[in-house]
């Protein structure tokens, strides 16, 4: 969706500023407020104070001096790795700048965000580089012609069906008939049509109901939904966690082999694809004989051991 923002001084005069576009939602998490660099600057300085750290005289005060040796923390390299993760929310976040804005002029800047249902705040903050500073803010509402809203659950688990909910939203009275179409890829299948026409009388809203089920594997869904119609389209991408939330199981395979004597199977894989790992083991003994091998395929574990063999007793003489 491409929007375009225009910048000018009350005055007229000169100046630095930089712009900044955010979600209000995410705004009001923390209730942000748009930063005055002329409150900053000129703010009073407190005098004659002074500020002491505590926190070790109150947390485990009446600890023994070990407690202080075992602090808290140090577990961030102790998660599972690099792996796969699904990218829930995508927030509408632009900053840009620092701009020069010459005396009398107007700026013009230009933007694109994806699908996005809600209202942003538009803030610029701005200097003349000596003496004075401003700052402004405006709250604009996002809407066009035709929009989408989709839900899905925040995970979803191996050969689990889910309802997908789809929000179509007629904001102009030429959208009469919208076709909206869902795109799943290889981890979801959806059950029934994939592709529903809907109808408006007058401007407002639709759910529109898709069921799909999950591939018997774990990893990264992805759903795409499109609306079109009256010449305008609009589409919105989910992603979504597929996890196994069973616990970890592991199947053992032993063989005792006889000397110079060979061993294979066949295994089954065990557990849902993309969850499942195996390995071959090998050992060799330290006997006076040699040692034994196993080779083995990637879908099993195999322990092989061979006993060394017993080492004589040493005879002893006495002299008398």
């Amino acid at each position: 969706m491409p929007f375009s923002v225009e910048v000018n001084e009350k005055s007229g005069r000169g100046m630095t500023y930089t712009l900044a576009i955010v979600d209000e939602g995410l705004l009001d998490l923390t209730r942000f407020k748009t930063p005055d660099p002329w409150n900053y600057f000129y703010a009073r300085e407190a005098l004659g104070v002074r500020t002491w750290d505590l926190y070790d005289q109150v947390i485990g005060a009446f600890g023994q001096q070990i407690q202080r040796v075992l602090a808290l923390g140090g577990s961030d390299d102790a998660g599972k790795g690099d792996a796969a993760r699904a990218n829930r929310f995508k927030p509408v976040v632009r900053f840009v700048g620092p701009f020069k804005l010459e005396r009398g002029k107007k700026a013009k800047h230009d933007f694109t965000i994806g699908n996005y249902v809600g209202s942003v705040r538009v803030m610029v903050v701005a200097t003349d580089g000596e003496k004075a500073y401003g700052h402004t803010e405006k709250a604009v509402p996002v809407r066009k012609p035709l929009m989408v809203l989709a839900t899905l659950p925040r995970v979803l688990a191996p050969g689990e069906t889910a309802d997908l909910p789809v929000t179509v939203f007629a904001m102009d009275a030429k959208v009469k008939e919208v076709v909206v179409k869902i795109e799943p890829n290889e981890f979801l299948i959806p059950e029934g049509p994939s592709q529903k026409t809907i109808r408006f009388t007058a401007m407002g809203d639709q759910v529109v109901n898709f069921r799909v089920k999950v591939k018997e594997a774990i990893g990264v869904a992805k759903m795409k939904v499109t609306v079109s119609g009256a010449g305008e389209s609009a589409s919105e991408k989910i992603e979504l966690q597929v996890r196994q939330p069973n616990l970890p199981a592991t199947e053992v395979t032993e063989a005792l082999l006889d000397a110079n004597k060979d061993w294979s199977a066949t295994p089954t894989p065990l557990g849902v694809q993309g969850t499942n790992a195996a390995y071959g083991s090998e050992h060799h003994s330290s006997g006076g004989h040699g040692g034994a091998a196993c080779n083995t395929c990637s879908t099993i574990r195999t322990d092989v051991w061979s006993r060394p063999r017993a080492r004589p007793s040493r005879s002893s003489s006495s002299r008398r």
